[in-house]
């Protein structure tokens, strides 16, 4: 019945509620309302409950409220079959409800979703190696309990897996989006996929400090070292096939396409260091292209 009105609860107290009495209502029981509970309703703009309260045979609930543009007072039934009057009548037991002040409730924090854990967990990556990526750990820079991380997770293997498999899709897509890049010129391809592998890492080098990292852990997990093993696989046929427009023999553009990519992971290195990233990122590009791209173009 109350949603009827649109009112909202400000405060809750015990005070003696008025009973209305419906018209089927014995006389005995329109008298008792022992059992009625007053609360004291504010925040419409045209009516303010000023109490409710059930009736000693819990068959009907009646209810005041107070038309704040005629400031007048009206009595509400309603019975269990939902049959809802108003009476005229003031009810003299109920006064005028005193301010209460609210209570602020605290707003609980937004839930973290998976993609949250993932990105902490790659941030600590970036910054300590997988051996800093840690449950406590995350959960402490997230601000968040343990137990929002087995919403999530089964286990910490399970996140370093997540991790992992982002990660992997991240790259097949990049990859793809290289080999689909063509011009005119395969010698500018090559040096479109150069810059792109060489700002793979960002402005930070976040993404290329990652790698780093993740092959630090395939030295010692063999399910990483072969997933690293197919990745590599897939960038040098890449590499191959561009080169492949610039030299008629295979076996010449597989070969270039290796010492193409040893220079790229060496440059991940220099670039990791901690120096400048601008000038030297274009330095090496500068180089890789003038004497590994360019003297191919016969």
């Amino acid at each position: 019945m109350l949603g009827r009105w649109g009112l909202t609860v400000a405060a809750v107290a015990a005070k003696p509620s008025c009973a209305m009495p419906h018209t089927n209502t014995p006389s005995a029981e329109r008298r008792n309302t022992a059992t009625a509970l007053s609360i004291v309703l504010i925040k419409s703009p045209f009516f303010t409950l000023l109490a409710v309260g059930m009736g000693v045979n819990h068959t009907q609930v009646y209810a005041v409220i107070y038309d704040s543009t005629h400031s007048k007072k009206y009595a509400l039934a309603s019975g269990l079959n939902d049959n809802l009057y108003i009476s005229p009548n003031t009810c003299p037991m109920v006064s005028a409800p005193t301010p209460v002040e609210k209570k602020q409730i605290p707003q609980a924090a937004p839930r973290l979703n998976q993609e949250a854990w993932l990105d902490a967990a790659f941030a600590a990556a970036v910054e300590h190696g997988f051996d800093g990526v840690r449950v406590l750990t995350l959960a402490d820079t997230l601000g968040v309990t343990r137990g929002s991380f087995y919403w999530h997770f089964k286990d910490h293997a399970a996140l370093i897996s997540a991790l992992l498999e982002r990660w992997l899709a991240r790259e097949t897509e990049g990859n793809q989006q290289l080999e689909n890049t063509v011009t005119d010129d395969p010698v500018k391809d090559l040096e479109l996929l150069l810059d792109a592998a060489l700002a793979h890492g960002g402005e930070d080098l976040r993404n290329m400090r990652f790698e780093l990292a993740l092959r630090g852990l395939g030295r010692r997990d063999a399910a990483v070292a072969a997933m690293l093993l197919k990745v590599d696989q897939a960038r040098l046929a890449l590499f191959a096939k561009k080169f492949a427009r610039i030299t008629a023999d295979p076996k010449t553009a597989r070969e270039l396409a290796t010492l193409f990519y040893l220079t790229i992971v060496g440059s991940f290195q220099a670039l990791s260091r901690p120096q400048a990233a601008h000038p030297t990122k274009q330095y090496l590009t500068d180089i890789i292209g003038r004497y590994l791209v360019k003297p191919q173009v016969r």
